[in-house]
């Protein structure tokens, strides 16, 4: 019950997991770049946006990127 969007990251596999019911969370793409947000307004207009659906979770692996 209630609302939430929620994002947890796990550091020792570099993985980030995140949820989300009835408040909005949006997964934003651009090349190899994810960002989740709560508002669209975070990314400029060259992210491929996807809102994601309630009661909707999921995880992205391997987030670390060495420079």
């Amino acid at each position: 019950q209630g609302s939430f969007a929620i994002v947890m990251i796990e550091n020792t596999s570099n993985s980030l997991y995140f949820a989300r019911n009835k408040s909005p969370l949006y997964l934003c793409k651009k090349g190899q770049d994810y960002v989740l947000c709560s508002d669209v307004a975070c990314v400029n207009s060259k992210y491929e946006i996807f809102a994601l659906q309630d009661n909707y979770y999921g995880m992205l692996d391997n987030i670390a990127k060495n420079h």
